[in-house]
């Protein structure tokens, strides 16, 4: 099913991957509608991922309920390919990726046209608050380069030198022309999908707006994609993306090559070790060549000592410290 209205200019597309999250969809839908801002300007995108609850029943009654909402129904296929249709389907000049289970505040639309309308600009860039209960933290880049444009390989250097960059889409708001015109779109089929796409589009651009935004509001709970414990697919496809990445980043000049090369490293040996990737069922991931050569750092160098004297020992170490 697919719902369209008679829309004018649109100026931000929200883009929601929606799988199995019935009870936090309406709270979603509802932070993106209640925008202080012109709703003519927005549409919803909800594509339902072959959904097994009521999720699907309710986007549709979402859609019918409200003009500027489309949905869209494909049999499960993952959360990379439910945002390529969302993309595929948008017409927003900005496209807003908002996850089902998650909230903005009133004021995003709003702060981000202000900025779009003093800049043209291809990523905004922003922070987001995790909510757990009662706590929140905020997750932040670093601040200083706030309220500035700088390239996508100056930002990348910029965070990574200060270790603060994020991979998270939600973080960063795109421009939909900019994303087309660099064919960019996320690896279906894949998790971490993140990790790949989003320095790939900081890569292809001059114009990063590095904003002290944060309205995305990150709510942690057990259903939370990120919370799943079966790590054999997650440490496989994170792998296959960091080789893919490896090759692009050894095209890049000194110093951003071997910034990027050793975060490379970092993702690596971290998820190795959660997942004690040592055992039998991860032979097709150990890969003590691709962690030479890449640290910087003498605590990173210590680390791959280790890890090639003794990957268990590593793991183990890695699991006593957390």
């Amino acid at each position: 099913m697919q719902k369209t209205g008679d829309l004018p200019f649109v100026e931000f597309s929200f883009i929601i991957p929606v799988y199995n999250t019935s009870a936090y969809l309406a709270d979603c839908v509802k932070s993106a509608l209640d925008q202080d801002y012109d709703r003519k300007r927005c549409e919803i995108i909800l594509i339902d991922d072959g959904s097994t609850d009521d999720s699907v029943s309710l986007c549709d009654r979402l859609a019918d309920q409200y003009p500027m909402i489309k949905v869209f129904h494909q049999h499960n296929q993952g959360t990379a390919a439910a945002r390529n249709l969302g993309l595929q389907n948008a017409s927003g000049e900005y496209i807003i990726f908002l996850d089902s289970d998650d909230r903005i505040l009133p004021n995003a639309c709003q702060s981000l046209h202000e900025i779009i309308e003093a800049h043209h600009i291809d990523i905004i860039v922003t922070n987001l608050c995790m909510i757990d209960g009662e706590h929140q933290e905020k997750l932040c880049h670093d601040q200083g380069l706030n309220n500035t444009i700088v390239s996508g390989r100056d930002y990348l250097y910029h965070e990574l030198s200060h270790h603060s960059l994020h991979m998270a889409m939600v973080l960063q708001i795109y421009r939909r022309a900019f994303l087309n015109e660099n064919q960019l779109r996320l690896l279906s089929g894949m998790r971490y999908e993140d990790e790949d796409f989003t320095p790939r589009a900081l890569l292809a651009t001059d114009a990063v707006y590095v904003s002290d935004l944060c309205f995305y509001q990150y709510l942690i709970h057990d259903a939370s994609i990120t919370h799943q414990s079966d790590y054999y697919p997650k440490v496989k496809d994170l792998y296959t993306i960091l080789l893919q990445l490896d090759e692009l980043y050894q095209k890049e000049a000194e110093p951003l090559r071997s910034y990027l090369r050793e975060s490379l490293l970092e993702k690596y040996l971290y998820l190795y070790a959660k997942a004690n990737a040592y055992e039998k069922q991860f032979d097709d991931i150990r890969n003590k060549a691709f962690v030479k050569g890449k640290a910087k750092s003498m605590r990173n160098r210590l680390k791959v000592l280790l890890f090639c004297l003794s990957d268990q020992l590593y793991c183990r170490i890695n699991q006593k410290g957390r």
